[in-house]
């Protein structure tokens, strides 16, 4: 039994490449609707390095899929996008919705010793 803690974090984006010229002309005009996106990649394509520094430090793995990469029982566990997602007794639980996910901005290691919190009361 494999009992590495995984949390998914859930992009509110598309993985198209379409999808991703549509995320850079709307967070060009300020209209950037997720914040996940911004805290993970911003304008960097290869991802932030202070978020992957936090990711790299952390006793939990964290995956980031795109919502058309989740699965349909994933996403039902959400309210909104973006969102982060744990599977606890096959049973997807919803970690974090957007707005906590937006108080996070700029401080990526601070959502995932949250996440890690979070994590360790499940």
């Amino acid at each position: 039994m494999n009992n590495e803690l995984v949390a998914y974090g859930i992009f509110n984006a598309d993985s198209s490449l379409l999808s991703e010229l549509r995320y850079s002309v709307r967070k060009l005009f300020g209209r950037n609707d997720c914040s996940l996106c911004e805290i993970s990649y911003g304008w960097n394509p290869f991802g932030k390095k202070d978020w992957k520094r936090a990711c790299s430090a952390s006793p939990i793995r964290i995956e980031l899929i795109h919502r058309d990469e989740a699965k349909p029982a994933q996403l039902k566990a959400l309210n909104n996008l973006p969102a982060f997602i744990f599977c606890s007794d096959d049973v997807w639980v919803e970690l974090m919705n957007a707005d906590t996910i937006a108080a996070f901005t700029g401080r990526p290691a601070e959502l995932i010793e949250k996440l890690n919190h979070l994590l360790s009361t499940i």
